[in-house]
């Protein structure tokens, strides 16, 4: 279990549920007036399998995939599709440092490599479009087919 702070707890929850959470009661009225939309939370697979050492993380991540799927289930009448992405290990410009950390668990992916920001960016735009437009609480892995194994 990792040992964290009650502030780095607290700092966690904000980014990974409580902003999400209060930015999707912000926008959705205007959608709903505006006849439907699409709301697309960023989640990871660190919320649906156990990973060494994320507890917290993955916890808050957890939650944000429920909340995915009971708001689909309370706006989708109201024209209001959300939906989740949830990537793997994701090389970016601000975590190159963990580059050989993130290859290491890309490993036993059957697809073998870390994803990028284009991978993940194609699922968000696909679900954005009118080609998800029946698509309504499902949690998209862009994981390499890591959840698959």
């Amino acid at each position: 279990m990792s040992e964290s702070t009650e502030e780095q707890v607290d700092r966690v929850l904000e980014v990974n549920i409580k902003a999400p959470y209060l930015l999707t009661a912000a926008l959705v009225p205007g959608m709903v007036e505006n006849g439907g939309g699409s709301v697309i939370n960023m989640g990871s697979i660190g919320g649906v399998e156990g990973i060494k050492f994320t507890s917290l993380y993955g916890a808050s991540k957890a939650a944000l995939h429920s909340l995915t799927r009971s708001w689909a289930a309370e706006l989708a009448a109201d024209g209001v599709r959300v939906n989740t992405v949830a990537p793997g290990p994701t090389m970016t410009e601000s975590n190159d440092e963990l580059r050989p950390m993130l290859e290491k668990i890309a490993e036993s992916n059957p697809d073998r490599r870390t994803g990028s920001v284009q991978d993940t960016a194609a699922a968000v735009i696909f679900l954005a479009g009118e080609d998800a437009s029946h698509i309504h609480g499902v949690l998209l892995p862009v994981d390499g087919g890591a959840l698959a194994v």
